[in-house]
């Protein structure tokens, strides 16, 4: 103690001495302080970059395998759209409208350029139709006859053929064979197909082929990692990697080109080379088994190019070593005024950002979406879809979705739709809403429910599909082009289903035909053009008359018009025959060569049965014909009844 209190007043006596005592000490307080921030920064800085590495890996793989699944989405609905089409039905039931049916095959390989076949097989495995392109981009070419090949053999047949009928079969991704050798350059493939059933049963299957090269090439494109693509059995699909020369060697297709590694050997190689022991920390791997559900069940695995890590933990390093300067130099002044080193703020670098932004950009760009909260007000909407829908942002943003309904939709949709997103489940359906410009548009909707951390619902997803062109198609191959009613083949469609459901449902049936009196000497008085607009008049009526969904209105062929629709007794078909004929008389349509009027007149043959027995649709059509021509014959503009 006494030796202390010595030293004490020796400072006291040399006050100069004591100012070099406090520098001197809080010179090695700073560099203490220094060190052991350096230290605990150098730790955490690498903790941080396993952590950005990883959740840039992850993001990555979700962004991209968000692309990969709307695609092959879109290609398993172009087998969905033919099958369920009418056009195709109606070939695989009795084999006719065979130019129909290869126009629709024609759009689809047109309208989807990574398509390089697309074939129908029968049920005997005999090539039908067949569409096929070289490369990504060419015209394609319809096969003919004459080349067709039987497949009964081919796996994919017997393989599709088993499938249920309405699901999707992927094959495994190989590459392309021809006459038992692997075709030189090589042709990455995936096949998809379904069956096709008809009411008599199996008919055969769709099945296309797809360019999955450039698919491939997308999917694994990326500055920072090296992502490979291997099977259930590690077999590569797409791998390549640096050798231990630092060389990058492509191990693609190992199963097919029989080159000597796999995805296991990889990783082994991997822990082995010291090198790249330190990419051994950023392996992260995943399947899209549920994007591509094939035999292969694919995975990802993704490894970081070795320089682009360095590179990021050289910055890192030089950052670190600039701010332990920054701490010292300042640590020492303060020194003189305080005795507490304030704690080092540092800054978290976040590198990835525009990156990440560029990724968000895109699906921003390409996708159809929009959020809302769980009352239907819109949070946020893609660019994608403003684009299609023509609005402006801030024209949708806390406005209900109701702004886009259009008056056709079905109060029940909206009402299911609803119910069942109400119930934390998913909705899908389709929908048709309203352009800015007032044009309606088609949607394939899906609507996931969003949920907090307590299991409610927070916000809703929807995600869109744009189908107003195969609605379209649709709508083009039923539809008389001038009336805009329902046409003759459509006519025989539903006449025949309107019979069968009348017999099995025991329920009544009504039809009448409707022919324009004297229509022959109104186009010869007034000319074709005046014709035309007084056929458009009249069906306008028929169509306001059809207005329920169990009426049907159809233009059979010229002045002829038929119409099926619901009435409990003859004495309603007949007011309602009479309604029709009266609406029309009073469009006050000039026919100045009409022998029983003076303005544009019809004549109906009506038939109404309270039950259907014995008679088929061939005894109908006629009965209501005859009453036709009984009409016309007794003077015309007046409805005779077919009695049965």
């Amino acid at each position: 103690m006494n030796k202390i209190k010595s030293i004490f007043r020796y400072f006291i006596k040399f006050p100069e001495y004591m100012k070099l005592l406090f520098v001197f000490t809080f010179i090695i307080y700073g560099i203490i302080i220094s060190a052991i921030s350096y230290s605990i920064s150098h730790y955490y800085q690498i903790e941080s970059t396993k952590t950005r590495i990883l959740e840039i890996q992850r993001q990555n793989f979700n962004i991209k395998s968000n692309n990969l699944k709307t695609k092959i989405e879109r290609f398993e609905k172009v087998l969905e759209s033919i099958r369920e089409s009418n056009i195709f039905k109606n070939y695989v039931d009795i084999k006719n409208d065979n130019d129909n049916v290869i126009d629709l095959f024609s759009v689809m390989m047109n309208n989807n350029k990574e398509l390089s076949q697309l074939r129908f097989i029968n049920l005997n495995g005999d090539e039908e139709i067949r569409f096929e392109r070289n490369m990504i981009g060419d015209t394609p070419l319809k096969i003919e006859e004459n080349e067709f090949q039987n497949k009964k053999n081919r796996y994919y047949f017997k393989n599709i053929k088993e499938t249920p009928s309405n699901s999707i079969w992927y094959s495994k991704l190989d590459l392309n064979i021809e006459h038992g050798k692997i075709e030189i350059p090589i042709v990455p493939t995936l096949r998809i197909g379904t069956s096709v059933y008809s009411k008599n049963g199996f008919e055969g299957i769709l099945i296309m082929n797809i360019f999955f090269e450039k698919i491939i090439q997308e999917y694994v494109e990326s500055p920072f990692f090296y992502i490979s693509i291997y099977d259930k059995d590690g077999e590569f699909i797409h791998h390549k990697h640096l050798d231990s020369q630092g060389i990058l060697k492509d191990y693609s297709w190992t199963r097919y080109l029989k080159k000597d590694t796999n995805f296991n050997i990889h990783k082994e190689n991997l822990k082995s080379l010291s090198e790249n022991k330190k990419s051994v920390d950023y392996i992260f791997k995943k399947s899209i088994y549920d994007i591509i559900p094939n035999r292969d069940r694919l995975f990802v695995y993704y490894g970081p190019k070795i320089s682009k890590v360095q590179e990021l933990e050289e910055n890192d390093g030089s950052y670190m070593i600039s701010v332990t300067i920054i701490v010292l130099l300042i640590s020492i002044p303060l020194s003189f005024i305080i005795s507490i080193i304030p704690n080092m703020l540092n800054e978290e670098l976040y590198q990835t950002k525009e990156m990440l932004e560029q990724e968000m950009n895109t699906v921003d760009e390409y996708v159809y979406l929009s959020i809302t909260d769980r009352n239907g007000i819109i949070l946020d909407v893609s660019r994608a879809y403003l684009k299609l829908t023509g609005f402006k942002k801030e024209e949708l943003i806390g406005k209900k979705h109701n702004v886009l309904k259009h008056p056709n939709t079905p109060k029940d949709t909206y009402k299911d739709l609803w119910n069942t997103i109400l119930s934390k489940k998913v909705w899908e359906g389709e929908i048709c809403n309203l352009k800015s410009n007032g044009k309606a548009f088609y949607a394939k909707v899906l609507i996931k429910p969003n949920l907090d951390d307590l299991e409610k619902i927070d916000t809703f997803t929807a995600y869109i599909q744009d189908i107003t062109y195969q609605k379209e198609v649709e709508k083009t191959s039923v539809t008389d082009e001038l009336t805009q009613l329902y046409n003759r083949r459509e006519f025989n469609i539903v006449f025949k289903r309107y019979v069968e459901h009348s017999k099995r449902y025991e329920h009544s049936f009504s039809m009448a035909i409707l022919d324009i009196d004297y229509f022959k000497q109104y186009n010869d008085t007034y000319g074709h053009l005046e014709g035309d607009k007084a056929l458009k008049k009249v069906a306008f009526e028929i169509k306001k008359a059809t207005n329920r969904n169990v009426d049907f209105g159809f233009r059979l062929g010229g002045e002829e018009f038929g119409i099926l629709f619901s009435a409990s007794s003859l004495k309603d078909a007949k007011a309602f025959s009479e309604r029709i004929k009266d609406n029309i008389e009073n469009l006050k349509i000039e026919h100045k060569n009409s022998k029983v009027n003076k303005y544009l007149t019809v004549s109906i043959g009506l038939i109404h049965l309270d039950k259907i027995t014995l008679l088929n649709e061939e005894d109908i059509f006629n009965a209501c014909d005859k009453a036709l021509y009984e009409a016309k014959a007794s003077g015309r503009n007046q409805i005779k009844i077919s009695i049965i």
